[in-house]
């Protein structure tokens, strides 16, 4: 289904359903809401989507489709109430897809690039991004723009990379499964969960063992629910431990000697990340290391009871 230009327009409800890919090179208006739905392809040539009410587009209802940008257009979309995009390959395939919304937009794709802000710039936005059924989104590029706060009220990626206009951006229950990148007007974030080494370039670098964290991001300062791998001095930065992680991880790793006389082996307890100690009442672990310092210091540990890792 093409439209070539013109306007659509009614000031009640305005349903599209098609079973081919619906390319929009007019002006499609619905007084009471939008709702467009295709088989395959919804492709933004030009036009765009429009509503006093809530705006929802999906493609793809055969498992495969994409919502494309217009190239050259400025605003794709305007909705006044709440939007909802939904497409199993992308949201923003060749071209970033723009809209514009009073206060909320759900976004549910594999791959999602996306320009969202408010109208007026004076609302607050929160959004919902993650795959369809609420896994992770593989790559994410978002900018994302509101003159009083921006929040994800669900933020599942594996990568992603947000550019945000605001003075606040929130993240009470962000989940990554590689890193995410947030930028601020005056300085860059990145929190990973696969590798820990410092990635240089940022103004912040954290880790989180799980890929859950938080984030409170502020004009000048930055809260995070992750160790710090690297933070500037000039910006107010706190972590969770509020400690460096190198510290943190080597107090973690440390063996701690819980128990040794001249009678008993040599018993030690392994802390580490979230790894809990065996249930077992008699079980212990041994370990194999290297003994810095002088041999007649290291009493044997024996086998007897103990299961080994």
């Amino acid at each position: 289904v093409n439209m070539t230009g013109g306007t659509l327009s009614t000031g009640g409800q305005l349903n599209i359903a098609t079973s081919d890919t619906l390319t929009i090179g007019g002006d499609i208006f619905g007084g009471l809401g939008v709702g467009l739905s295709t088989l395959n392809d919804v492709v933004f040539a030009g036009g765009s989507v429009s509503s006093n009410n809530d705006v929802r587009i999906i493609a793809g209802t055969d498992g495969t489709g994409s919502i494309f940008g217009s190239a050259t257009s400025g605003v794709d979309i305007i909705a006044l109430g709440a939007l909802t995009l939904q497409a199993p390959n992308g949201i923003g395939e060749g071209s970033p897809l723009v809209a514009q919304v009073t206060s909320h937009a759900t976004l549910l794709s594999s791959n999602i690039n996306a320009d969202i802000s408010t109208t007026p710039l004076a609302n607050p936005l929160s959004l919902t991004v993650s795959d369809i059924g609420g896994g992770p989104a593989a790559n994410v590029v978002m900018h994302v723009a509101s003159d009083k706060q921006v929040s994800f009220e669900t933020f599942n990626v594996g990568i992603a990379e947000i550019t945000a206009e605001t003075p606040s951006l929130q993240l009470p229950n962000g989940n990554i499964t590689n890193y995410a990148v947030f930028n601020m007007p005056h300085y860059a974030t990145r929190i990973d969960t696969l590798s820990r080494a410092q990635h240089l370039g940022y103004d912040v670098n954290a880790f989180t063992l799980n890929g859950v964290f938080s984030l409170n991001a502020l004009e000048n300062s930055v809260a995070i629910d992750a160790f710090i791998l690297i933070k500037n001095p000039n910006l107010q930065v706190m972590g969770n431990p509020t400690d460096y992680v190198e510290n943190t991880v080597e107090e973690s790793l440390q063996l701690q000697q819980i128990g040794r006389n001249g009678n008993n082996p040599l018993q030690f307890e392994i802390g580490s990340f979230g790894l809990a100690a065996p249930d077992d009442d008699d079980v212990l672990v041994n370990v194999t290391t290297d003994w810095i310092g002088p041999t007649s210091q290291l009493a044997p540990v024996t086998t007897e009871n103990k299961k080994e890792i």
